[in-house]
Order: C-alpha cells, then sequence, then structure tokens
C-alpha cells in the first residue's frame, strides 16, 4: 500500500474567516502546543486573526455572526509513544537535600553542573525563596527528588541558577566576573532549550488519559513552576511581558497556558504538598471582600471611565483588579510575593488579554501597576533590568508620547518609586501601601 502523505493538519476556520480568506492565529491550544512553541516561537508573529475559538477573534472584534461547519469524520491516526525520559542520574540517592557531598564523577554531572547545584542551593534559593520555610519545605520534597530522575526539571533548574548567578555577577566591574556572567547566561540558555525536548515528552505522557500518574503531574507542574522563574529573573530578554503588535511571542500569552497547566492538574495532587509551591492558587475565605488602596483607586477611576456604559468590558476590567485584590491578600498571607509574580498568570485569561491587544488604555494601566509590584518585588534580581521594568518604561513612554505626562497621579508615583528610588513594599503589609504618600517621604528628602 502507498504510505499516506503526513503533512500540517487541515486549518479550520469559521465560515466568514474562510469566506474571507482571514488567516488562522496559531496560539497555544494546548499544553503539547505550548512548549512546541516555546521551540518555534515563529510560529506565533502572525496578526491576530481567526484563532478557531468561537466567537473568534476575528467575529468578535468585527460583531459577525461565528458560525463552523461541521467536521468531516476522519480515520483515526495512530498514537506515537513519546520519547523516553534520559535515565537518570547514577548515585543519586532518594532524600530530600541537593547539597552535594560527592564528587562529580560518582554524580554523573559535569563539574560545572555540580557547581550550579550548589549555587543554588546556598546562594540563589535565599534570594528566590525569601526565607519561607513552608515553600523551602516543600521544593526539598516534592522537587528536590525529581531532579534526580526528570531532564526537564533538571536541566530547567540548572538554567535558573546559572542565570541568577549570571546576574549577580554582572553588576561587578572586575572583566572575569563580566565574561563569567556572559557565559553563564548563554549556558542557562543552551539548558533551557535542552530543558523543552523533555517537557514535550512529559506534555505527552500527562496528556495520556489511559497513563496519568500523579509523578508525572508533579513533574509537569514543577517544570512549569522552574519555567516560570526562568522567565522572570532572565534578563536576557527571552520574551516581552506584552508584545502588542503581537510580533513576537510574550509573557501574557505564555502565561495563558502555565495557567491552564495549574488549573487541570494541580487539584489532582491536592494531598500532595505541590499545592504548598502556588501560594497564587491557595484557598480564599468564603466570604473574601478585602479592599486595599492599590484596588480601591483602580476601581475609583474605572467606574469614572466607564461609568454606566460598556458593561462587558468594565466587567472585564473590574476582574482584574480582583486578581489584584487576591494577590495582595495572598502576599500578606504567604509573607513572599509569588502571588504578585502570578497576577500575570491570573490575568492571561482570553477576555483581559485580548483587551490589552486592543490597546484597551485601562487594561494597558492595570498591567503597568501589576508590572510595577513585580518590579519592586526583590525576585527580579536586577532592578532595573528585566520584563517587568521594560513594560513600566514602556508604558511611561506611551503615557508621555499621547499627553505629555501620566494621566493619573497614582501612575507618576509608581513609577517615581520604581525608577527613581530603591523602595521595596513589605510583603506582610502591602494592602495599605500608597505610592502617593511614600513617594512624599522621598521627594521630601531630595
Amino acid at each position: 500500500m502507498p504510505k499516506s502523505k503526513r503533512g500540517r493538519r487541515p486549518v479550520k476556520r469559521c465560515s466568514s474567516c474562510k469566506r474571507l480568506k482571514i488567516k488562522v492565529c496559531y496560539f497555544p491550544r494546548s499544553i503539547t502546543q505550548f512548549f512546541i512553541f516555546l521551540v518555534q516561537p515563529k510560529l506565533l508573529t502572525c496578526t491576530p486573526q481567526c484563532d478557531q475559538r468561537q466567537p473568534c477573534e476575528y467575529c468578535k472584534d468585527r460583531r459577525k455572526e461565528c458560525v463552523y461547519e461541521p467536521e468531516v469524520p476522519t480515520s483515526a491516526s495512530s498514537s506515537e509513544s513519546p520519547e523516553s525520559q534520559e535515565t537518570a542520574l547514577s548515585g543519586y540517592h532518594p532524600t530530600t537535600d541537593l547539597v552535594l557531598t560527592q564528587t562529580s564523577s560518582q554524580l554523573s554531572m559535569s563539574q560545572q553542573d555540580v557547581e550550579l547545584l550548589n549555587f543554588f542551593e546556598q546562594k540563589a534559593k535565599s534570594t528566590v525563596f525569601y526565607n519561607n520555610h513552608v515553600f523551602d519545605d516543600a521544593f526539598k520534597t516534592e522537587v528536590n527528588p525529581l531532579f534526580r530522575h526528570n531532564s526537564a526539571v533538571r536541566y530547567t533548574l540548572l538554567a535558573v541558577s546559572a542565570i541568577i548567578q549570571s546576574n549577580v555577577l554582572s553588576v561587578g566591574s572586575n572583566d572575569g566576573a563580566i565574561v563569567k556572567s556572559n557565559q553563564l547566561l548563554q549556558t542557562g540558555m543552551d539548558y533551557f532549550q535542552k530543558a523543552l525536548t523533555f517537557q514535550q515528552n512529559l506534555v505527552s505522557s500527562v496528556e495520556n488519559p489511559n497513563n496519568v500518574q500523579d509523578g508525572a503531574i508533579k513533574e509537569l507542574l514543577s517544570s512549569c513552576l522552574l519555567q516560570m522563574g526562568y522567565f522572570v529573573v532572565n534578563v536576557g530578554r527571552v520574551m516581552p511581558l506584552l508584545s502588542l503588535d503581537r510580533s513576537q511571542i510574550d509573557l501574557i500569552t505564555l502565561s495563558g497556558a502555565h495557567r491552564f497547566i495549574i488549573e487541570k492538574y494541580l487539584p489532582k495532587v491536592a494531598n500532595s504538598k505541590i499545592p504548598l509551591l502556588f501560594p497564587s492558587d491557595s484557598v480564599l475565605p468564603s466570604d473574601f471582600d478585602e479592599r486595599y488602596y492599590l484596588s480601591d483607586s483602580l476601581r475609583r477611576d474605572l467606574n469614572d471611565v466607564y461609568g454606566e456604559s460598556n458593561p462587558e468590558v468594565k466587567a472585564v476590567l473590574e476582574g482584574a483588579i480582583v486578581v489584584i485584590e487576591r494577590a495582595i491578600y495572598r502576599t500578606m498571607q504567604h509573607g513572599l510575593p509569588y502571588p504578585l509574580i502570578a497576577m500575570i498568570v491570573q490575568l492571561s485569561n482570553n477576555e483581559f488579554r485580548s483587551y490589552l491587544y486592543q490597546a484597551n488604555e485601562f487594561a494597558l494601566r492595570i498591567l503597568f501597576v501589576c508590572a510595577v509590584l513585580c518590579a519592586m518585588s526583590k525576585f527580579c534580581t536586577r532592578r532595573f533590568d528585566n520584563i517587568y521594568y521594560d513594560y513600566v518604561a514602556w508604558y511611561k513612554e506611551r503615557q508621555f508620547t499621547n499627553r505629555n505626562q501620566f494621566e493619573y497621579l497614582l501612575d507618576d508615583k509608581l513609577y517615581f518609586l520604581a525608577s527613581q528610588t530603591d523602595f521595596e513594599p513589605e510583603f506582610s503589609s502591602i494592602g495599605e501601601f500608597n505610592p502617593i504618600e511614600i513617594a512624599k517621604g522621598y521627594e521630601s528628602s531630595e
């Protein structure tokens, strides 16, 4: 029998887009696509048109009826088994500590990997864990053991360690330190690309409904946790926070895939310590109704802008403000800024993201407030050299181009604190954070 041709899957578009020959925009629709797009980001560079949803983005924007033709049944394709994971490290014992007392040859690791692992355990952890014992214990219990036998987790952790060490060395004036910093930056990027290959295999395993095990789910969630850390701390500009013209892949889009993974799989390992590594998804009180200075200010301005008009848009923007309120509450509850960092994941829902790409001014402003909080959170090891501060600077430039100043005093003081001071909000009392009052203290001392 002649072999059947294997090519791109048929493009499915709604009737309107098919008739008008509107292109399909390929954004991640599954976690498998998510990791494929990380390796081949050019697949995400088309302009937003038919996104294969109902209603699709094009029809929703043009207020057209979105209708899809019935699918023609096709013969089931044979499934391909994912490649096996890289063999486990020899010489390791299933303990929860990563402190290395063996030689690199005993561990079947290069000397560079041993040094990166020691750096992460002895220095990097104190930077990114904020000496939070609950988080540290959960990491030791759930993630450290995976390092021994899961390549996706191992290479992503090594990549994170390399990037953090690169950041530390880059602030020095010593030529040798700068050279070493650049080498570590490249090492981190190489390890991250290597991790993606194994992550795709892991995703294939987890997405197989006949063979889903808690161990594989923990591995996927752990690798995603480390992956988000890699994106945040990497000053090599892997991607921007937001690409308004969608000319390149951005963090707000990839965060949507992380959001999908967390919502789908975190409940399946609820009896483990994995949920403690995702404090931004911790359970809120049933009567949660907290209000804070930042969220109250945004909500008041939102009402001034929209009033009773555009209730659909206003509801989505109000939901984004609620995300900020919940992040502030959880930050105070857990004593570390991960809920602030994870606001980007929570804000990556399709509705809010669509308003960002439509350049809705209030949506862009909400993202600006979130970016300022993230830039000042101490998680970014270089305050003025990260994707959050890049967006803060871009938003300021946009405001001054359009009106020669910030429209709101709150935004002006947030920018001042982020760009002109070393101010860092206290996590335990961030709900009381009033940028206008804090800025007065700095300005009066000048």
